[in-house]
């Protein structure tokens, strides 16, 4: 039985080449390899996923466990004493962070990383890892964002939504933000009760423009079930800020 190093050394010299013949190999180990099959539900070259937003732009492998999760995975054909370097994972961390993508795996021929991309930037272990645990303690995690893949990773991974309210649009976004986060605790065994609603809102001006109209509205706010409402106001100089921050404190003492 041969070795992989000489498995290695029968790819094309040139780095594209043999870039495109390893993913190839990587797909096929993920999809017939004992341990790792029974995990992964599908296995997509970039070019053949679906739902790629572009050209490959550093993402080889896109996976689907056996969880439904979505797995971005960058394959690299070294040898074995490289060290993979920042800028060999620049574009992958770049691209693999989009709201689509749960997790990210690294498959190496060399398990030598770089010291600038260990640590702060990534830390990916030599060998096959799943994710580790959620670790209690530390601040709370919160999504600002109202994307259809928010709720899930609201009620997978956070403590509260932080969604901005934008007045002109109605109610209707944010009730419909917070019924699929419901909806997805459900799925994950969590309740509404263990979420820190909070919510942006412009309402300070409106309130300087029409004081009735900024009341209903945090009104509303509270009643659908936010518990903190944060304030933006213009960038300004302090003159211009000062009586907007009044109105905001004359606001605030009508909750009180």
């Amino acid at each position: 039985m041969t070795t992989f190093a000489a498995f290695r050394q029968t790819f094309a010299p040139d780095n594209h080449t043999r870039g495109k013949a390893f993913e190839r190999v990587c797909k096929w180990i993920l999809e017939h390899d004992p341990t790792l099959a029974p995990q992964m539900r599908n296995v997509w070259l970039w070019n053949d996923w679906p739902h790629r937003w572009g050209p490959d732009c550093g993402i080889g492998l896109v996976a689907q466990d056996a969880d439904g999760k979505t797995w971005a995975i960058q394959a690299k054909c070294y040898d074995e004493d490289y060290y993979v370097t920042n800028g060999d994972l620049d574009s992958f961390l770049t691209e693999s962070i989009q709201e689509k993508i749960d997790y990210q795996l690294l498959i190496a021929t060399t398990d030598r990383i770089g010291p600038r991309a260990r640590g702060a930037i990534v830390n990916f272990d030599p060998m096959w890892c799943w994710p580790k645990p959620i670790s209690a303690g530390g601040p709370p995690g919160f999504i600002e964002a109202s994307s259809k893949w928010s709720p899930k990773r609201i009620a997978e991974y956070c403590d509260g939504w932080f969604p901005v309210d934008g007045l002109v649009e109605g109610l209707d976004e944010l009730s419909g933000g917070l019924e699929a986060i419901r909806t997805e605790a459900g799925r994950v065994g969590r309740v509404m009760d263990e979420f820190d609603l909070t919510v942006i809102t412009w309402v300070l001006t409106a309130y300087a423009q029409a004081a009735s109209n900024a009341i209903k509205r945090l009104h509303e706010l509270i009643d659908l079930g936010f518990t903190r409402i944060v304030f933006l106001i213009e960038p300004a100089t302090p003159e211009i800020q000062w009586p907007i921050l009044e109105k905001g404190a004359e606001l605030i003492r009508q909750f009180r």
